[in-house]
């Protein structure tokens, strides 16, 4: 990706254009992002994906939410929601979810989904998802 641009931002707090981009990525992240922000954050991504584009992310499996004093050396937070929730976050946001795969982890894990932004969903306007 020669003339890809990457940015560090925080993604509960940045913005982009409506409609700017065909696919959204994000592995382990949304689940660092306080559970009751992130139905909001499934907004903004879908106002930012284009008609039909896409959504892959992994997400909580079942709800849960704690930190580790040194996970690799430094303090870490997660927040889940389960799976269910999310599913319905994901529709309630304009997104059709084309599958799942549980992603075991320890005695738990997470799950792995692609979606797809309804091609006659407008996306939300600015400010509903934020």
């Amino acid at each position: 990706m020669p003339a890809a641009k990457f940015l560090c931002e925080d993604m509960s707090e940045v913005d982009f254009p409506p409609e700017g981009f065909r696919a959204i990525v994000s592995f382990f992240a949304i689940i660092h992002v306080p559970v009751d922000e992130q139905a909001a954050l499934f907004r903004k991504l879908s106002r930012w994906l284009s008609p039909s584009g896409y959504l892959l992310a992994t997400v909580g499996t079942r709800a849960w939410t704690g930190t580790e004093a040194n996970w690799h050396g430094a303090p870490m937070y997660w927040s889940h929601s389960d799976r269910e929730t999310y599913l319905a976050w994901l529709s309630e946001a304009g997104f059709e979810v084309l599958w799942t795969r549980f992603i075991p982890e320890g005695d738990s894990g997470h799950t792995l989904l692609l979606a797809k932004r309804a091609p006659t969903c407008p996306p939300p306007r600015a400010g509903e998802g934020n």
